[in-house]
């Protein structure tokens, strides 16, 4: 697991920084930090992270989308076994490609959008 209960990105709140954060904000947060991270490039954790870094200047098609979508699965899984992934979409914004992701934690629904990679033209 990533950071436990500490808030990412870092905020300082009622005179405690780190602030940390409740189940649901900490799942979010470990969330932020597993996409923020390459996989092996942690020193004693080097499964910890993601891939989609590899996909960068793909062309998006369907079968890209089945390597992205079981990328995160399998990241989000491995990293933070709390969330469990429901629905995975792309969304192109401009030459971005992210993907929204929705997960639920203690049976509530939650969504977070990950950029994934850009567009090539």
């Amino acid at each position: 697991m990533a950071l436990v209960g500490i808030s990412y990105p870092f905020r300082k709140e009622g005179g405690e920084f780190p602030a940390r954060d409740k189940d649901s904000e900490a799942v979010r947060s470990n969330i932020l930090s597993l996409f923020n991270c390459d996989v092996r490039s942690r020193v004693m954790r080097p499964d910890l992270g993601t891939d989609v870094t590899l996909f960068v200047f793909e062309s998006i098609d369907s079968l890209l989308q089945a390597k992205l979508q079981r990328s995160i699965r399998q990241t989000i899984a491995k990293g933070e076994p709390r969330a469990t992934v429901t629905d995975i979409q792309f969304v192109e914004q401009g030459t971005k490609i992210q993907a929204n992701v929705t997960y639920e934690v203690n049976g509530i629904e939650e969504n977070i959008v990950v950029d994934v990679g850009t567009k090539t033209v």
